[in-house]
């Protein structure tokens, strides 16, 4: 999982950019289910973004698989992703990470993710915990 966090008073902008990020999750994860072509989850929360006004900050895809039949590499580019013209539908058993990320450079780049297991039904986020930010101060 990804977790934001500000060292200091944060600005409004990546106060109100963490939530912008968390919505977009919602969003995504709520199109997560079995028979869902995998760009239909990047476009939710893309639409999030866009609605927004920050969808030329989300420079990434919305997610990507994980397991032992997807081993990362530095680049993630054999895997099942979560990005427009990945057609393929989800099925049960799929494992995601999925992130919707800010970047503004050089300011500062910003995101939350969730690692999700497509179930029969539907799907179940198995990461625990807030996904706020987190301020140290």
């Amino acid at each position: 999982m990804m977790r934001t966090a500000f060292v200091g008073e944060p600005p409004k902008e990546i106060i109100d950019r963490v939530d912008l990020c968390r919505r977009a999750i919602e969003e995504g994860i709520k199109r997560m289910r079995p028979g869902v072509p995998a760009q239909d989850v990047d476009r939710a929360v893309r639409r999030v973004m866009n609605d927004a006004g920050c969808g030329d900050l989300f420079r990434h895809k919305a997610g990507y698989s994980l397991g032992a039949a997807f081993p990362p590499d530095w680049s993630e580019a054999q895997t099942f992703q979560l990005r427009e013209g990945e057609t393929r539908e989800l099925q049960p058993g799929m494992i995601f990470h999925i992130l919707p990320t800010i970047f503004d450079y050089p300011k500062h780049g910003l995101g939350v993710s969730e690692t999700v297991l497509i179930t029969r039904d539907g799907h179940e986020v198995l990461t625990e915990g807030d996904n706020h930010l987190y301020v140290v101060r």
